[in-house]
């Protein structure tokens, strides 16, 4: 998000207060570096990457629609 954020496009798939976005192609190709290795093989990353997505989405981490991806924020009331 910080180098490659892009502002949201108008949609009503993107909830308002996300202003910034990055392209699902981007963050894919990010993460690819992160987890592929000298002994990780494509299809190995590409699994590991699909299975990471779904859980992010699954625990309401992040945001995906159409070619966009967001970080999901959430109000957090100050506990005492």
């Amino acid at each position: 998000m910080a180098d490659e954020g892009e502002p949201r496009p108008a949609s009503n798939h993107i909830p308002p207060g996300q202003n910034v976005v990055v392209r699902f192609d981007l963050w894919r190709r990010y993460c690819s570096e992160g987890i592929a290795g000298d002994r990780t093989s494509p299809d190995t990353a590409r699994k590991a990457f699909k299975r990471s997505v779904a859980r992010l989405q699954e625990i309401g981490m992040i945001g995906v629609w159409a070619d966009y991806v967001w970080p999901v924020t959430r109000n957090r009331t100050n506990r005492t």
